[in-house]
């Protein structure tokens, strides 16, 4: 197909090009459950699920698989937050997160995402580094890595981040088994990590890539009205859950 039919997206507003039809979004949700196992995680930037049929005509179906990071402080009450600069969501806040890139572990993706929407991890890497020379330790990066724990589970049925290619100028090969076409379905499917710096407050912050902001905020004064991607809130308190053990 050349584009996307815009009957079934969104047309403006900060979800702009997202899938509106919950008959369409329900079909993408199960061809995912039926493809993915939600106990795994992400080894690759994206798969082909498939093809549904919608009012508009069939549609391919590609997962691109993304993570988050969850930065906590040490009370395991403050978290790092980004403002977005596009859809989903835009101008309203989220966890520092982006797209798996090919080759790179879903561990990496999430630190250098972190490093590029927030700072916060490039100066932690420069600490890492100095701590490795000093103790003769190899690699300040595979340090840094180990720090951070997976939050489970994969969250593969994201019906709120269905979106549009209608924007894609050429395909783009995500792996040896799926190339991201103009016309496409996009399902943004997310694994979160969780990393608490107990010196967070005094972390210095500069937005990048992405975000628009950034702010360490009070994570009893968040609403789900202060979110811009659907799930975070949810993710902050399943990372939470998980640092506290």
């Amino acid at each position: 197909m050349s584009g996307v039919p815009m009957s079934i997206f969104y047309k403006s507003g900060p979800n702009r090009g997202l899938v509106r039809s919950r008959a369409v979004r329900d079909a993408v949700v199960a061809l995912a459950k039926a493809k993915l196992k939600p106990d795994a995680q992400p080894d690759r930037a994206g798969h082909l699920l498939g093809e549904i049929d919608t009012p508009d005509g069939p549609f391919r179906v590609v997962a691109r698989h993304a993570v988050d990071l969850v930065i906590l402080d040490g009370s395991l009450k403050r978290v790092v937050l980004i403002k977005r600069v596009f859809p989903p969501g835009a101008g309203l806040w989220a966890l520092p997160g982006g797209f798996i890139d090919g080759g790179e572990t879903a561990a990496d993706a999430a630190l250098r995402e972190a490093e590029e929407e927030t700072g916060i991890v490039a100066g932690l890497r420069a600490a890492a580094g100095a701590a490795s020379r000093r103790s003769k330790r190899s690699s300040a990066s595979r340090d840094l890595a180990s720090a951070i724990r997976m939050v489970p589970p994969w969250r593969i049925a994201r019906r709120f981040d269905i979106r549009a290619t209608d924007w894609l100028k050429s395909s783009v090969k995500l792996s040896a088994s799926a190339t991201l076409r103009r016309g496409d379905l996009l399902a943004v499917m997310t694994q979160p990590f969780v990393l608490v710096l107990p010196e967070l407050s005094q972390a210095a912050v500069r937005a990048g890539d992405d975000a628009a902001a950034v702010r360490i905020a009070e994570i009893r004064q968040l609403g789900k009205s202060d979110m811009g991607v659907g799930d975070h809130l949810d993710i902050i308190r399943a990372a939470i859950a998980v640092a506290s053990t």
